[in-house]
């Protein structure tokens, strides 16, 4: 028993470890969540009513382009100032950051009812179900603007040091979502049930969030002091670059799925879609659990920005990634009879050959992820935004050569494009945040 708690208090020992165990787990509850809110959700809509709200669900994705990298701005710059103890900054850089997610979500949200005829025409909703689709539709881009603001609080709880409360709030507010719906469901409503679950659910998410950075600190966000310029251009030039480069990797897939489609053939984009959703699928379990390194590193810069501490903390990190080589030479070793035990019929020989392509870009992408978090926190996003652009630039340029210049393009072709693109990004990045400069 002795042991087994000197185990338990060694794993936690430290808020980071917290962070990145409390991420894993929460991914893990997030993904059984959405596995019983399926069959929950079509039992009581049926598949065409769930359909419209599915469909349109895009335009909360679309609408997530109204939070400009203002997100992960302010996890950094809440945990940075954290870490100088100076409450007056972070102040400032909350007030602006959620006046400009009001901006741009009222200029999404103005242009999603602007163009909301033609957003309806362009899904091809059966007659019966386009008045729904219709009335559906506003409330929609509505509630996509109160979650970018949402989502700002929870990031402040995450800059404070505190983003296992911010997953256990977003998981929480899931569960609330499927309870709710399923209430409403029994007093025979339909549509409606979804979004004003979500609603709710939002609601409590965001007065959780509140509470919580209540109770962390002591900070004042609707001041008139909290107005300044300087920290406005701080924010500004730092949001931009992660916009950037999330932007930059977004539109890689869409192009590889179009070449694809023009040169290999649709048939060929299942066997795509599948390799590339497993690989990244297995990269987002380890990724996602090197989230919380955001606000440690930017705490620590505030700081003082201790370069060794931070070099040990990176060291810690990849060894932890090389040790996890023989796990991915395992997956490559029996992913023919992984993929033909799970897709039985719809097996195609095509996938352990270009899933075994991803697999190094992968692997890489991840031993670049301590470097990546380690420029983001010494404000290099600028070095982040040229590691994307030059994953995207190699991509696309091998895409392009093996089709325009040799005349051969197929699924594997573009697996090792993307494999590479990982690869020259990850080298880029291991060069710059190894020795990382301040700007």
């Amino acid at each position: 028993m002795n042991k087994l708690r000197r185990w338990w208090r060694r794993l936690l020992g430290s808020r980071l470890r917290i962070n990145m165990i409390s991420t894993l787990v929460t991914n893990g509850l997030n993904v059984i969540v959405l596995a019983l809110a399926y069959p929950v959700y079509l039992h009581f809509l049926g598949y065409e009513l769930y359909g419209v709200w599915l469909s349109l669900g895009v335009v909360l994705v679309f609408a997530q382009l109204g939070d400009l990298g203002i997100r992960t701005t302010i996890v950094k710059l809440v945990a940075e100032a954290q870490g100088q103890k100076d409450v007056a900054a972070m102040g400032q850089y909350v007030l602006m950051a959620l006046l400009l997610l009001t901006v741009s979500g009222s200029f999404i949200l103005l242009l999603i009812l602007g163009l909301q005829t033609h957003i309806i025409r362009w899904f091809r909703f059966p007659d019966e179900l386009i008045a729904t689709a219709q009335w559906l539709l506003p409330w929609i881009g509505l509630l996509s603007v109160y979650v970018l603001i949402v989502q700002a609080f929870k990031a402040i709880v995450a800059g404070l040091g505190r983003m296992d409360l911010a997953n256990y709030i977003e998981t929480g507010g899931r569960v609330v979502t499927i309870i709710l719906s399923i209430a409403l469901f029994f007093l025979g409503w339909k549509l409606e049930s979804l979004l004003l679950a979500s609603l709710l659910s939002h609601c409590g998410q965001h007065l959780a969030s509140i509470l919580v950075i209540r109770r962390l600190s002591s900070l004042r966000i609707f001041r008139r002091a909290n107005l300044g310029r300087a920290r406005f251009r701080a924010m500004i030039g730092f949001s931009s670059m992660v916009f950037g480069g999330a932007l930059i990797s977004m539109l890689l897939d869409p192009f590889n799925r179009m070449m694809i489609t023009r040169y290999v053939g649709v048939s060929a984009i299942p066997v795509y879609d599948i390799v590339y959703r497993v690989a990244n699928q297995l990269r987002s379990v380890v990724a996602e659990a090197m989230r919380p390194l955001l606000p440690e590193l930017s705490r620590m810069a505030g700081e003082g920005g201790d370069r060794e501490r931070i070099g040990r903390l990176q060291g810690r990190l990849n060894r932890l990634i090389l040790a996890l080589i023989p796990l991915f030479a395992v997956l490559w070793w029996f992913a023919e009879d992984g993929f033909a035990l799970w897709l039985r019929q719809g097996y195609s020989p095509d996938l352990p050959g270009a899933f075994g392509i991803l697999l190094p870009g992968i692997w890489a992408n991840l031993l670049g992820a301590p470097a990546y978090y380690t420029l983001m926190a010494l404000n290099r996003a600028d070095l982040c935004f040229v590691a994307h652009a030059i994953q995207a630039l190699v991509n696309a340029i091998l895409v392009l050569l093996a089709w325009n210049g040799f005349g051969v393009l197929d699924v594997s072709l573009v697996c090792a494009a993307v494999s590479s693109g990982y690869v020259l990004s990850t080298l880029f990045l291991l060069k710059h945040g190894r020795t990382p400069r301040h700007a």
